[in-house]
């Protein structure tokens, strides 16, 4: 049973801090001891204080824990006593302890309880791909610095070197080797060492095995829904080429697939949270539409409260090309959002204006509680989020900045109007001075 925990912000930094000291000792400890490191009394002070601070957060953690576990707890207990102990300690009064700084090691134990407060430890877990990467690159990183300590044991031909040269040559043959490159320069001499590269160069072969599987199916884990978007395009391509379906369908048919897969997880997201209880759906439907209504004009700057209660209150739906959306004369009862798609705000045979992504219409009659004022005709396949009459009232009484919002995009829409309409009259000027022209020749 996976248990989460609500840490305080101290409560985290002090686990994270203990977390880095364990990642910190697992490197430190083989190093220590492979190459004789002498204890001193800084040394002694940080050991104790840090031997401290795991000793502290194992009590902690055995409280948090008993009631969940009793077996769970002791064993966390267990460790904490051990990776406490005071080794430097020890070997500062002159104690022959050398291989007791192995027990450091256990330190890095504090990923586990951490790991299985956040989940990833569950066999359905779902661990992010950074923390794959990281996860992987960290364990091939400590596996070459394991061996690396190793190796100046195994084969003391370079002892007579400085520690960081010995180090360094003792890492530059465990790459080599455990990635088969093996050049020849730094070669075993005893058949301990001789043994000990064949196991390495096993050791290796399997891990460049396994680093590569895993990277490729991490890789393909990431790009799956990409993929399966792709797949879904050109067996759409195929489809309409196999029917004969008429160039500007095609593309009009693209283009709204690609916006829409590009908005969305994949193409059956309300599908994948289906089996989940109602409440549950309702939820995760509101998150989904504010990933869908964060980038839209209307919402800039806007809080996630109302964000949140706008999303709640929106519903989706869609519009093929020359169909009416909204007819002059009719009680206004709701407002749009174009989410996608492009619309014709006419008055007869006069277009007004062309309204895009990001822009609204219909408020007005909600406002001054009037009929509608103009015709509104899809011109392509359009997605339009509607938000009901009481929903945009109430809305616009919690949070007053949605006005505000609601004034810019409406000043940009009043420009281009403006913009057509000049457009519009230019060209009537240019085939009106036509005209005279062809009247007097």
């Amino acid at each position: 049973m996976t248990v989460k925990y609500a840490h305080s912000k101290k409560q985290q930094l002090f686990i994270n801090t203990l977390v880095f000291l364990g990642v910190l000792n697992a490197f430190e400890a083989p190093f220590a001891s492979m190459f004789g490191m002498e204890a001193n009394w800084y040394s002694v002070i940080i050991d104790c204080v840090i031997a401290t601070m795991f000793l502290i957060d194992g009590i902690s953690l055995y409280k948090r824990e008993l009631p969940h576990g009793k077996e769970t707890a002791k064993r966390y207990l267990s460790l904490s006593i051990i990776s406490s102990i005071p080794v430097e300690l020890f070997l500062f009064m002159g104690l022959p302890v050398m291989p007791l700084r192995f027990i450091r090691l256990i330190r890095a134990y504090r990923f586990i309880p951490e790991m299985k407060r956040e989940g990833l430890l569950n066999e359905l877990a779902v661990i992010p791909f950074k923390l794959k990467i990281t996860i992987a690159a960290t364990s091939a990183f400590f596996a070459m610095h394991f061996i690396s300590c190793l190796w100046p044991m195994i084969e003391p031909k370079a002892v007579s070197a400085s520690v960081a040269d010995q180090y360094l040559n003792a890492m530059y043959w465990s790459i080599t080797t455990l990635t088969t490159v093996g050049y020849g320069d730094v070669t075993p001499s005893t058949n301990l060492a001789k043994v000990f590269t064949m196991f390495v160069m096993v050791l290796g072969v399997g891990m460049y095995g396994f680093v590569i599987g895993n990277i490729s199916q991490l890789l393909n884990d990431r790009n799956r829904y990409r993929e399966k978007a792709r797949e879904k395009i050109a067996d759409l391509q195929t489809f309409m080429k196999h029917y004969k379906v008429p160039r500007k369908v095609q593309v009009d048919t693209l283009d709204y697939v690609n916006i829409l897969l590009g908005k969305r997880l994949s193409d059956n997201d309300s599908q994948i949270i289906a089996d989940l209880p109602n409440a549950l759906q309702e939820e995760l439907t509101m998150y989904m539409n504010i990933k869908l209504i964060s980038s839209l004009t209307i919402f800039d700057g806007i809080g996630a409260l109302c964000l949140k209660q706008v999303a709640k209150k929106l519903q989706k739906k869609s519009f093929s090309p020359g169909q009416n959306i909204i007819t002059k004369g009719d009680k206004g009862k709701e407002m749009y959002i174009i989410n996608h798609g492009k619309v014709d705000v006419r008055d007869g045979e006069n277009s007004l204006v062309i309204l895009d992504d990001g822009m609204f219409f219909g408020e007005q009659a909600l406002i001054k509680h009037t009929t509608r004022n103009a015709d509104v005709i899809s011109m392509s396949y359009c997605d339009l989020y509607i938000l009901e009459k009481d929903d945009f009232m109430n809305l616009i009484e919690l949070f007053p900045e949605l006005i505000k919002n609601m004034d810019t995009t409406l000043h940009e829409i009043k420009t281009h109007q403006e913009e057509l309409k000049a457009k519009q009259n230019a060209e009537a000027n240019g085939n009106a001075k036509g005209q005279n022209l062809k009247l007097a020749s």
